[in-house]
């Protein structure tokens, strides 16, 4: 879902409803608000803190159009995180899910043990690592771990 405000005044009270709508929503992924016909110093506004507290709580939003003057650049870091976790969270929490059915079919007796740091998973999404590869290397592990087993069989017989 995207609300659109493009070409309307943006001030404190607009600012502060976005704010709450971002607190009740689960579905708005995109919120537009660039050009304003106007656009109100917000630097000192309790409205930019509303609005950064609701995207930072907010997990669905992934896109947050505004104009960003420099007064509000403390602000937009804060956005930018918010937005970036939404992105790839899915990513990552699919990622999260293949390492541990990898490592359960290497590592069985420590499957439930095993816990990826983030920076390393934030490392293999870094190096473009799709779904498809993390299905790809769970059946070669599969794949392995089966051969090995029917080695084993082989050798002991």
């Amino acid at each position: 879902m995207t609300l659109n405000v493009s070409g309307n005044q943006i001030g404190s009270p607009t600012v502060s409803a976005i704010a709450d709508l971002l607190l009740e929503s689960k579905t708005l992924v995109r919120i537009l608000c660039d050009p304003p016909v106007f656009q109100a110093d917000l630097g000192d506004s309790a409205a930019m803190l509303e609005l950064v507290q609701a995207v930072e709580h907010n997990k669905s939003l992934l896109e947050l159009q505004f104009r960003w003057t420099r007064d509000l650049d403390e602000y937009r870091a804060s956005v930018n995180a918010s937005l970036y976790r939404n992105r790839y969270a899915p990513q990552r929490a699919f990622m999260e899910a293949a390492l541990e059915a990898a490592a359960a079919f290497v590592m069985p007796l420590f499957a439930g043990d095993l816990q990826y740091p983030q920076d390393m998973i934030q490392h293999i999404i870094r190096q473009g690592l799709t779904e498809h590869d993390a299905l790809t290397l769970s059946s070669l592990n599969h794949e392995t771990r089966t051969a090995h087993e029917e080695s084993l069989r082989k050798i002991g017989s």
